[in-house]
């Protein structure tokens, strides 16, 4: 990860992202956990773990999962929810130098997060910390557009009044990055739908919560909440929007070989 570029530009979101950032489906524990069929304990690397909402999953899940976060405030967030399970390890690093033993990891998951990683770094560390026959879960929630007026209308806001969102790196993820990091033969996909239901209050705090959104000391900032505030008044049904998403997950296990 870009110390300057991924870790630092979310410290002053860390709480609208603890708050108001959306889960994952049930399914996508399921799905990770038949895998598994004959493992009791699995050990897991939840990398780039931010407030630890994945990471609560798992652990919810009976994983044992080492949250690997690089940055101060969202990882004291996740610690201060989640240092009373026994499961639970925060520590501090990244995907390209977690800090943890060799091959001592069955299963490393990355949801909402490797847009940030170097590849080339991340796939030596991967390689180094994974079992054998350990498992790779890639995860991401997507706003899906397609799903309703107020969907497409959000997503002209953001092009029309967040400067840096047309180059926000979450929207060029695809399935090349993924190859560069698991063996193409082994890689499985699933995807399901998801959604999220917001007073003004909550909607707001959702959209703040991304890194490419102004903020507050900007002169972008007012115009924008204006436009959000006026854009929730026009779509919201008794005090509420929903945000849909779909949720991408994607299997497989570490490539054996270079790819760069």
């Amino acid at each position: 990860m870009n110390e300057n570029n991924s870790t630092k530009r979310f410290s002053s979101r860390a709480e609208n992202y603890q708050k108001y950032r959306p889960n994952y489906p049930i399914e996508v524990i399921q799905e990770i956990k038949s895998f598994f069929p004959e493992k009791s304990r699995i050990i897991a690397a939840d990398i780039g773990s931010g407030t630890g909402i994945f990471t609560k999953r798992l652990i919810d899940a009976n994983f044992e999962v080492y949250a690997v976060e690089p940055n101060d405030e969202m990882r004291t967030i996740a610690e201060k929810s989640l240092s009373d399970n026994p499961n639970f390890h925060s520590i501090k690093g990244t995907a390209e130098s977690t800090t943890l033993p060799d091959e001592s990891i069955d299963l490393i998951t990355a949801a909402q997060a490797l847009h940030w990683f170097d590849l080339e770094s991340t796939l030596t560390e991967f390689q180094r910390i994974l079992q054998p026959e350990g498992i790779i879960a890639f995860i991401w929630n997507e706003r899906d557009l397609t799903a309703t007026s107020f969907m497409q209308e959000y997503d002209q806001v953001l092009i029309d009044l967040c400067p840096e969102y047309k180059n926000s790196p979450h929207l060029y993820i695809d399935k090349e990055q993924i190859f560069n990091l698991i063996e193409e033969i082994s890689l499985q996909e699933f995807h399901y739908s998801n959604a999220q239901e917001f007073d003004e209050k909550g909607f707001i705090g959702r959209v703040l919560s991304s890194s490419y959104t102004p903020s507050p000391d900007s002169t972008e900032y007012s115009p924008f909440i204006d436009a959000l505030s006026q854009l929730f008044e026009k779509y919201q049904k008794e005090g509420k929007i929903q945000i849909h998403y779909n949720t991408h997950l994607y299997l497989g296990r570490v490539m054996r070989k270079w790819v760069f």
